[in-house]
């Protein structure tokens, strides 16, 4: 199994950005120094809570050049925003000084006011989605190409710098579990990131996903390895106590809350956040999908995260992408939950 620490970068308005990018750098370099096997940095826009990343592929340059064995990436591009290109050539500059330790994620994007600042419909999502993979995998893979699309079209040209890993650079598809993105997994034979709490979710996207491999003639073996590379999505804290623990990271949960609500977004079941259409039930109904999240969630003493990871790992999860900072929860208490989960969990996991 292999552990991801996944940073949205929120901000509660406690700190200036400039503190904040600082704190959540820190821990990206600790990471290094605690054994994880990759740092993923978020993309969003126009949400001072949610998360203040418009770019992580210059933040994660930045974290390549304070490591070296680590992988950096971002958890994910919106490849349906700025012009594909963009992405494939930040992309292709960010392997190369990273020394081939770049992780590539693309995602549609999450929530209208991200888009409504760029002058984007939501309606044109998947199309453009669509679009900006195709660019950007052809950019990566041919020495020379053209494409025209309905959003985008491309001259004949030719990607410089070139990717310093072949065929392409890693790359992911963030999902919620879609058939058209999960299809498109399939095409390019990438792996993809999602949030499940049990075993049910977890299967229901192995079974879309293989259908959809199936309609794009993946044999069995392929879509097989393509699965065995996806991650899931897990907020994690944790404290030498359970009560401790309980009461930071309920703090934390309600400030996610809180910040998804200011985003203009009621998450669906099955998206990262795991709370549901209970997002707009009334306070008590809230409370109790509150409650169900922590009973999922990676979280306790240090012996309870290791059940719960132990529990995943025997549903056949192989790759874990860890939210240690989420919520506003304080710089140390997210290190310390870093350092617990790093020497408790880790070395009886690997």
């Amino acid at each position: 199994m292999r552990f991801f620490v996944f940073h949205i970068v929120q901000s509660s308005g406690a700190h200036t950005d400039a503190e904040v990018y600082r704190k959540e750098i820190d821990l990206m370099v600790e990471a290094e120094k605690l054994g994880y096997d990759a740092v993923w940095i978020a993309e969003h826009h126009f949400n001072s809570y949610w998360s203040i990343t418009p770019e992580p592929l210059l933040l994660a340059a930045h974290v390549a050049a304070r490591t070296t064995r680590i992988r950096i990436g971002s958890a994910a591009n919106i490849v349906s925003m700025p012009h594909p290109m963009r992405v494939a050539e930040t992309g292709a500059m960010l392997d190369i000084v990273s020394n081939g330790r770049a992780d590539i994620g693309f995602a549609k994007g999450f929530g209208p006011r991200e888009f409504a600042g760029y002058g984007i419909s939501m309606a044109e999502l998947n199309d453009r989605f669509r679009e900006g993979l195709e660019i950007t995998m052809q950019a990566w893979t041919q020495p020379e190409f053209s494409y025209t699309g309905k959003h985008y079209s491309v001259p004949k040209i030719s990607l410089r710098p070139r990717p310093l890993t072949k065929p392409h650079p890693k790359a992911w598809i963030a999902t919620t579990g879609s058939p058209e993105t999960l299809r498109l997994a399939a095409r390019y034979r990438l792996p993809f990131y999602f949030g499940a709490r049990d075993q049910a979710q977890l299967e229901k996207i192995r079974a879309a996903f293989f259908e959809q491999a199936r309609a794009e003639s993946l044999s069995d073996s392929d879509a097989q390895n393509v699965w065995g590379q996806t991650a899931v999505i897990q907020h994690v804290h944790i404290s030498h106590n359970h009560d401790e623990a309980y009461a930071e990271a309920w703090a934390g949960m309600q400030g996610t809350k809180a910040s998804l609500g200011a985003l203009g977004v009621q998450p669906a079941p099955g998206e990262p956040t795991g709370l549901g259409p209970s997002w707009s039930a009334p306070p008590l109904e809230q409370s109790k999908a509150l409650e169900h999240y922590w009973n999922d969630a990676i979280a306790g003493e240090p012996g309870r995260a290791l059940q719960r990871v132990q529990q995943l790992k025997a549903i056949g999860v192989n790759n874990l992408l860890l939210s240690f900072s989420f919520g506003g929860l304080p710089h140390d208490k997210a290190r310390r939950s870093m350092e617990l989960f790093a020497r408790n969990v880790m070395p009886q996991i690997r």
